[in-house]
Formats: C-alpha cells, sequence, structure tokens
C-alpha cells in the first residue's frame, strides 16, 4: 500500500520524480532498566502512538519557461516556516487523508548545463507532522435527539434529565481517535452534563448553565469548551488521570450520555488511519 504527499494547506506540491518516506515514526519509550537485568515498560501493555517525526519529499520542479520554473520554486518558499494540513494520497483507491504538519525547509542544488535542464529543478521538502495519525477526509456523524425515543435508535434518543446509552462505531483499521466534537444544542436550560466512554474509561463533566438555543460544543482534539462562542474551560473537568480529554477505539464504543435537561447532540469525529 503507498501514498503520496499531494498537498500542504491550500497548495498543491510538485508530482515529479517523488520519493518519501511512508513508514510510521518511533514511537515514545519509557523504560526502567531493573537492577538485576531487563527492563521495566512503563507503558505497561498500552498502545504508544508516535510524537512528532519528520518527513522528506525529493521531487523535481519543471516548467516550460526559466520564469515559470522561479514561480514554482517561489510559491514553496513562502510556505517555509508555516503550519497547516498535510495531505496524503492512497494510490490504491484515491482516499485522501491529513495531519497537521510544519513546513520546516527547502533545499535546492541548481544544476545549469542549458538545454532543457534549465527547466528543471530538484528540490527536497522538508516537515514535521505532529499528528500522531493520518485523518480521513470523510467525518462521520450522529445525531441525537433529545425527544423521547428508541434508546438504540441513534436518531430519536432520550436525554432529558436522564441518561442515553449509544455505540459509537470506529472502523477497525483505524488508530484510538481523540479528535470528537460534541455539540450540545440546549432545548431547555441545562446545567450539567457528563459523557462517558464505558468501553474505554473516559470521562468528562460540564458544569455551566447553557441556555435554552445556546450550543455548548466540547473539542476534545482541540482542547477547548465554548459555551455560545464564548471560552467556558472554567465549568470542563477532563479525566484527571489521562492526556487526553475523550478517545474512541477501534471498532464499537458504548458512550453514555446524561443532561439535566433537554439537548440535541451532535457528535463528529474522523477515521484515524497509521
Amino acid at each position: 500500500m503507498t501514498y503520496r504527499l499531494v498537498q500542504f494547506g491550500s497548495t498543491l506540491l510538485p508530482d515529479y520524480n517523488e520519493e518519501f518516506d511512508i513508514g510510521r515514526a518511533v514511537t515514545k519509550k519509557a523504560a526502567l532498566d531493573i537492577p538485576t537485568g531487563g527492563a521495566l515498560d512503563l507503558f505497561g501493555g498500552e498502545r504508544i502512538q508516535p510524537g512528532a517525526r519528520t518527513l522528506t519529499n525529493t521531487c523535481t520542479l519543471h516548467s516550460t519557461t526559466e520564469s515559470g520554473l522561479m514561480n514554482a520554486y517561489q510559491t514553496l518558499a513562502t510556505l517555509v516556516g508555516t503550519r497547516a494540513k498535510l495531505y496524503r494520497k492512497r494510490i490504491s483507491d484515491g482516499s485522501w487523508f491529513w495531519a497537521w504538519a510544519r513546513f520546516d525547509k527547502l533545499t535546492a542544488t541548481r544544476k545549469y548545463s542549458g538545454g532543457s535542464s534549465r527547466y528543471f529543478q530538484d528540490v527536497s521538502l522538508t516537515f514535521t507532522v505532529f499528528t500522531p495519525a493520518w485523518y480521513s477526509m470523510d467525518e462521520e456523524e450522529y445525531w441525537i435527539s433529545a425527544e423521547a425515543g428508541d434508546e438504540d435508535d441513534l436518531t430519536t434518543c432520550g436525554v432529558e434529565g436522564d441518561y442515553v446509552m449509544l455505540t459509537l462505531v470506529l472502523g477497525g483499521d483505524n488508530l484510538p481517535q481523540p479528535n470528537v466534537v460534541f455539540e450540545i444544542l440546549a432545548t431547555s436550560m441545562f446545567t450539567h452534563v457528563e459523557v462517558v466512554n464505558t468501553t474505554n474509561g473516559y470521562i468528562w463533566l460540564y458544569d455551566g448553565t447553557v441556555h435554552i438555543g445556546e450550543t455548548l460544543v466540547v473539542d476534545c482534539g482541540e482542547m477547548s469548551v465554548l459555551n455560545n462562542g464564548v471560552d467556558d474551560y472554567a465549568h470542563f473537568y477532563p479525566p484527571s488521570d489521562r492526556e487526553r480529554w475523550f478517545e474512541l477505539q477501534p471498532n464499537n464504543n458504548r458512550v453514555s450520555i446524561a443532561v439535566d435537561g433537554d439537548a440535541d447532540i451532535y457528535i463528529h469525529f474522523l477515521g484515524a488511519l497509521a
């Protein structure tokens, strides 16, 4: 299975004579040597996600004129130092994926020998990728209504002063997904929300006031809390024993949501592939 780096932000990347790494980065390590021999893995049986890693893309710029070649080079040069989404395409089916990255360096050695060679320029693009996985472009969305209904029906689940259990499904070939967004629209005033992934133990709480017609947005990936568009982190309680606010694991996740009022809840998340 192969990929191509195709775009950084809104800029298409060169697609001629490409060569780049498609492997995974080395994961974090926390080993403690044991005096009698061997070592202790401080992460135990937990799956460890990689930290930041470097991707280098060597390729060739080309144009029909020297000025066109210079413009193509300058387009890339102006992006050095910026942060944006880096996109790659899976060759087998054309699917696109993205990760947050910074364009660190652009290098080039000019070889000029006249003839057609003056319309070509070998370059090397270096990116630092911060996201632990490549995320799908296809977003999943679940909608839960505050109206009473069958709790197994994801479109009509009752959350009027009670809780609802639902199953969120992340494809089995994905990595654990922390980038989950909860949008909770108040159809009556509420002051408490509790969300628990009973499958892996992640839990967060909110104890602020959301008035009728206003929306509470908890973005677990960006780690932000907005009450009607205004920061309200002061009333938010993330898991006390975890680095992330929330996480979906591959396959089924049984999630309970409790609201002490009436609300329409929208849940958004993306697939996350290695």
